[in-house]
């Protein structure tokens, strides 16, 4: 049986890949660009997809949420210039 701290923290990280796909898409819908904000939630909906298949054969694996999680954090300090260069070299 995996620690309850691993089962949450997995729950959190693939509900977090989901709602930032959902919001990304939101923001095209909206009228933002097209391209930059698709590009940047493709890598969440990835790991979203293996959390959550994780998640469905309950194998629950520390080293692989850990990275993860540093993934999302790294991601997030750098949104704003991701954005922006992908919004100067591939938008309209």
């Amino acid at each position: 049986m995996p620690n309850k701290y691993l089962i949450n923290t997995t729950k959190i990280v693939a509900i977090y890949c989901f709602f930032f796909v959902a919001i990304k898409i939101l923001a095209v819908l909206m009228g933002k660009s097209l391209i930059p904000n698709l590009a940047s939630s493709l890598p969440f909906l990835i790991i979203g997809i293996i959390t959550s298949y994780l998640i469905f054969i309950e194998k629950y694996l520390w080293w692989l949420t850990i990275l993860f999680a540093i993934f999302i954090l790294v991601f997030r300090i750098f949104e704003f210039d991701i954005l922006m260069y992908l919004e100067k070299n591939y938008s309209n």
